[in-house]
């Protein structure tokens, strides 16, 4: 039998934030590759890494309040992510021609966000929000909630490096997350709507970042380096922290 540990093991591993860019992105060449095949390679390395980390996870059953959580956090999520998403809109240069397409495709991710919003308050109201005695405020909700997208809008100010990160990197948690529960006999049938509603939206999510990737990874290994070492310090603080303590809800963006 093989002893040799997984990726998300040998990433959980790692001391810090370069011990972690090295395990999981140390092959990878920055000068040597064409754009489509660093993506590619970022796309299948990510998808790797998360992928484990959730089948490393205790999915056997998730309690109706976990379940609550997670749908409590995603409607927080898409509130905050609506904020995050106008803030990046207008950071783009209007003079710069990379940023059109992007802004157009934020705008309808906005418009994606609201309408998770709007999902997402009828989940946690059929889950029994009332009952629960719940103020429904981000800020009590979920403090990581809060910290996290705080960060993002704070350290990742040009919009392709943030929508390389937060669609590219992190939504793709959200999406292998929410696949892996709805296969589960033990589901609250109203989370499952809500995920079912949302998945393919998220695929489109990941899509504008991986869009964004491409353009940075044009812009030459220096570019490429700054994406990889954010991604690393996305991983680092937030990704993987939150795949061990079960905080799935917290990235439904």
């Amino acid at each position: 039998m093989s002893t040799e540990k997984s990726l998300f093991e040998r990433a959980v591993a790692s001391a810090t934030a370069a011990d972690l860019k090295n395990c999981v992105f140390g092959e990878m060449s920055l000068e040597n590759t064409g754009s489509d095949e660093f993506t590619k390679m970022l796309d299948e390395r990510l998808d790797q890494l998360i992928i484990q980390g959730i089948q490393h996870v205790s999915l056997n059953s998730l309690s109706e309040k976990q379940q609550f959580d997670i749908a409590l956090m995603s409607l927080w999520g898409a509130w905050r992510s609506i904020g995050t998403f106008a803030l990046q809109i207008a950071r783009c240069d209007e003079r710069e021609p990379k940023h059109e397409q992007l802004r157009e495709l934020l705008v309808k991710q906005i418009d994606d966000e609201y309408r998770h919003y709007r999902l997402a308050q009828k989940c946690v109201e059929a889950m029994g929000a009332e009952a629960r005695g719940l103020e429904l405020r981000p800020e009590e909700s979920s403090v990581g909630l809060s910290s996290s997208f705080d960060y993002f809008d704070k350290h990742y100010t040009d919009p392709l490096m943030a929508a390389g990160i937060v669609q590219f990197a992190d939504q793709r948690m959200f999406l292998h997350f929410a696949a892996s529960i709805c296969k589960q006999s033990w589901i609250v049938p109203a989370l499952k709507t809500y995920l079912e509603k949302t998945i393919p939206d998220s695929g489109f999510h990941i899509y504008i970042g991986r869009l964004c990737v491409q353009k940075i990874a044009l812009q030459g290994s220096e570019r490429r380096e700054e994406l990889l070492n954010k991604i690393t310090d996305t991983l680092f603080r937030f990704t993987l922290p939150k795949i061990l303590t079960g905080q799935f809800g917290q990235l439904a963006v």
